[in-house]
């Protein structure tokens, strides 16, 4: 008998029960999610299922639909330095230890000439190099102008002390493979990884899913929480995020992935398996809440998976997102077991499902066990940074680092949020050194985009200055308010087509002898001290 085509072996001692079915009906719609995908790997067995709208209004979610995997990408660029690693014939000068500047001199160049010649590909994959996110620096480039930027960006902690997640420094180690290879990552992929396992509909580009007639690529979807309506944003068409973030996939591919890791087995060699998955550092204490419940000890980062120990039980996961999808990943190697979920919008969906599954197969006493989407909403607003976990709110929150604050779209009266960034301004405060139109032009850093800032009239006598900014979430508009003397508070706010959130932006400037702006600087790396600026040259 034909099964259904959004399940697949749900036969026999399916999880996919009635009571795990309306879980996810009410995940989907308290997180306004339209869909997912969901697969679950036992003994060698693949049951998978599809739940709600790959595309809306009506195109359902199977076990062959496609998403982006986001982060999840990032275990299989640490796979693909394995494999050189292991190919002692053809690349005998790559190691772990390898430090990438012996691949990429000309490229890699860190502010900090030591470092320059000693970070390795193990630091980079288990992010331990002193280099903060700068998310917003390298939208837009090739993966050669992100790695050539890098002598701009601030380090902000001495090497192989502190887990930082760093996007970045896996776009670094995707050039050196194709450096190292002589050919496009995707290449190395399909060659080294997916023929041999058989996932025939993973891709790391989009115009190969477009040029592929059987697949179904789910759209991605932000809910836009003033219409109460889902707001599709484009697919993601860029190679900038590269082996950090780029891969499309679908469950039952992934599922393969998940089984060859389970068993330790080819196209990764025994001794590599091992290495990916060793603790290389410890995840920042503030994050491990936001990424599983009930996690005991410490949560490690190895070369592009993460673990820890659940209910005595090693566990080995990982999550993704981007541009409203979100992905999670995890199994139980001593058990045999594991999960993929995807989702089409950015949310906890994904996190909640993966917990429940593991609960259930753990047959976990209800009384036990923690009820996850409520954990998710609260750590989420008490939190002062997320790096894996989506946001599961209605309307995404920012990072509340340092600097960087939630912001209430609902309130139209800055003062209060004005006093968090800016904690002491003088009564009254002091005037503007120029006049406000005198602020506005180009500004210029050597890493990151150019900055427009222009003048925008309003209704009344106060015309504002703005700017826009770029990530991987969408284009952002910041409206720039007075605060004093040349010091203003930025709010940043997601323009058409964009999943990014709302936040608040310190921002400030310099006036040069000649009584002109020179540089403006603004909080775009929360883990800085110090402004990034940028230099006027119009």
């Amino acid at each position: 008998m034909m099964l259904p085509l959004n399940e697949i072996e749900n036969s026999r001692q399916s999880p996919f029960n009635n009571h795990f079915n309306a879980l996810v009906k009410e995940c989907l719609t308290e997180f306004h999610t339209p869909g997912i995908a969901v697969s679950v790997i036992e003994g060698g067995r693949t049951w998978a299922k599809g739940f709600g709208l790959a595309s809306l209004p009506s195109e359902p979610v199977t076990p062959q639909t496609l998403f982006y995997a986001g982060s999840t990408t990032k275990s299989f660029t640490a796979g693909l330095v394995s494999v050189l690693v292991e190919d002692h014939a053809e690349y005998s000068n790559i190691q772990w230890e390898t430090p990438l500047s012996h691949v990429i001199r000309e490229d890699f160049i860190l502010q900090d000439n030591y470092w320059t010649d000693h970070i390795t590909f193990q630091d980079a994959l288990s992010h331990r190099t002193g280099l903060p996110r700068h998310d917003f620096s390298w939208v837009g480039k090739t993966p050669r102008e992100i790695v050539r930027s890098l002598r701009h960006l601030q380090m902000t902690e001495e090497p192989r002390t502190i887990w930082q997640y760093c996007n970045i420094m896996f776009i670094v180690v995707s050039h050196a493979i194709e450096t190292i290879m002589s050919r496009p990552l995707h290449k190395a992929f399909r060659d080294y990884i997916w023929e041999p396992l058989g996932m025939d509909s993973t891709f790391l580009r989009l115009q190969d899913v477009q040029h592929s007639p059987k697949s179904q690529l789910a759209h991605g979807y932000w809910w836009n929480n003033d219409t109460f309506t889902f707001q599709e944003l484009p697919w993601h068409d860029s190679e900038s995020i590269s082996g950090a973030g780029n891969i499309i996939s679908n469950v039952l591919d992934y599922g393969k992935y998940i089984q060859m890791m389970i068993d330790g087995s080819a196209p990764f060699a025994m001794s590599s398996h091992e290495a990916i998955i060793a603790p290389h550092s410890v995840v920042a204490a503030s994050s491990a809440p936001l990424i599983g419940p009930n996690l005991t000890g410490p949560v490690w980062y190895g070369l592009g998976w993460m673990s820890s120990i659940y209910r005595n039980k090693r566990l080995i996961f990982h999550g993704g997102n981007i541009d409203g999808f979100a992905t999670s990943m995890a199994y139980l190697p001593e058990q045999k077991w594991g999960c993929v979920i995807m989702s089409n919008a950015n949310s906890h969906v994904p996190g909640v499902v993966q917990w429940r599954l593991i609960d259930d197969y753990l047959h976990t006493p209800r009384k036990d066990r923690t009820d996850v989407a409520k954990l998710y909403v609260r750590l989420s607003i008490q939190s002062s940074s997320t790096t894996f976990a989506p946001s599961c709110l209605t309307k995404p929150p920012w990072l509340d680092h340092s600097r960087f604050r939630e912001y209430d779209a609902n309130d139209t009266d800055l003062e209060s949020h004005r006093a968090e960034l800016f904690p002491v301004v003088p009564s009254p405060p002091l005037p503007m050194t120029l006049p406000v139109q005198n602020y506005s032009g180009k500004y210029l850093h050597p890493a990151y985009r150019d900055i427009d800032l222009k003048l925008q009239d309003t209704s009344d006598d106060d015309p504002l200055l703005y700017l826009f900014l770029r990530k991987t979430s969408g284009e952002i508009k910041v409206t720039l308010h007075h605060v004093s003397g040349d010091y203003f508070l930025g709010y940043a706010s997601p323009v058409a087509h964009s999943s990014a959130p709302e936040a608040l932006h310190k921002v400030s400037f310099e006036i040069n002898a000649a009584g002109e702006p020179s540089r403006l600087g603004i909080d775009l790396e929360p883990a800085m001290v110090d402004l990034t600026w940028f230099s006027r040259v119009i």
